[in-house]
């Protein structure tokens, strides 16, 4: 992932992990050891490797589209993982009506999460 955006413009990683909101957690390729916390919209995926035979350009964008949604299922899988274990923490709150409240709100983010997923399942089997 190349960010582009924000105080880390420029620099370069890998998704190590998501967090609700749109937003990851970017392992940095420099020989740092840090990990930064970087907004989805600053975010732009990086090829492997440059496509270099002489494949179709509709094919290679198929292909290009395919990994990015890959990537974008992956994160949305990682999403509901932490609303599950958000809920799991939610159940043993003493406050029932602060618990009821929050938890009001993470069944919204794990509908429209679950919404984001059924999109791109769908696009992913018009891909083939």
């Amino acid at each position: 992932m190349l960010v582009t955006g924000g105080e880390y413009k420029g620099l370069s990683g890998k998704i190590d992990s998501c967090i609700p909101g749109g937003y990851y957690i970017l392992k940095l390729f420099k020989g740092d050891s840090h990990n930064v916390l970087i907004n989805a919209s600053d975010l732009e995926l990086l090829p492997e490797k440059k496509v270099t035979t002489s494949t179709s350009d509709a094919k290679s964008t198929s292909n290009w589209e395919s990994l990015r949604l890959r990537i974008h299922m992956k994160a949305a899988k990682l999403r509901l993982d932490s609303y599950s274990e958000e809920g799991k923490r939610l159940s043993k709150l003493q406050d029932k009506t602060k618990a009821k409240q929050r938890q009001e709100k993470l069944d919204n983010e794990i509908n429209k999460t679950m919404k984001v997923v059924e999109n791109i399942q769908r696009r992913l089997s018009q891909l083939g």
